[in-house]
């Protein structure tokens, strides 16, 4: 089975990718609001590709120009809301990449209720933009788990700093973010704001520019 593992430079995303390496293939996608993919690639992102690579050799990092489609979103979604449209088209979007590229299944570092998207109702709501099953080994792990995890395989050091050697790295779905989202959000009132949202050509224009390391 191939698996494409949501990226970021956080914590808790390597290690999802580190649990489904051990039974089945796994590649990356990260969704990034830089200026260029070579940017991106600047980031702290390669240095943990380097160290899961140690446990799978044959493992692309794809990355994705988000920034575009995600100021629309600012521009014209209440703050609280944005973190769950960002998701929702992140997962449209990965749906086009994975009928492209045979991907059988989305991963996800979420762990339920670690932060304010992550709760059964957003997860829902989130979940239902996708077409391509998504797995989250995370979900029921605490963060001392995770933690303990991401020090076993050698991430842990690279997802909470930043390098000197690096572009400081801008996590796309804290960007823009309310200092207090909406934790119970309803998939009705989701779908009525994104019918404001006009991403075709956007997303068009990204996918011709989406780079594979």
């Amino acid at each position: 089975m191939k698996l494409l593992t949501f990226l970021s430079g956080g914590i808790d995303s390597p290690v999802a990718a580190y649990i489904m390496m051990k039974k089945h293939s796994v590649d990356m996608i990260n969704f990034h609001n830089y200026d260029s993919n070579e940017t991106a690639a600047k980031t702290k992102l390669i240095k943990l590709l380097d160290v899961l690579r140690s446990h799978q050799k044959k493992t692309k990092l794809l990355f994705f120009p988000f920034r575009e489609i995600q100021m629309q979103i600012v521009e014209k979604i209440d703050p609280k809301y944005r973190t769950i449209i960002y998701r929702r088209i992140m997962f449209r979007i990965a749906d086009k990449i994975a009928k492209k590229y045979g991907y059988d299944r989305f991963v996800t570092g979420e762990a339920l209720g670690q932060v304010a998207s992550q709760t059964l109702q957003n997860l829902y709501v989130i979940n239902e933009a996708a077409k391509t099953q998504v797995v989250r080994p995370l979900l029921g792990f605490d963060k001392a788990e995770i933690i303990g995890l991401a020090k076993r395989i050698g991430t842990y050091d690279i997802s909470i700093s930043d390098y000197a050697e690096c572009v400081p790295y801008s996590d796309t779905c804290t960007s823009f973010a309310a200092k207090h989202p909406t934790t119970a959000a309803r998939l009705d009132e989701i779908k009525e704001m994104e019918r404001s949202l006009k991403f075709g050509k956007l997303i068009d224009k990204a996918m011709r520019n989406l780079m594979i390391v």
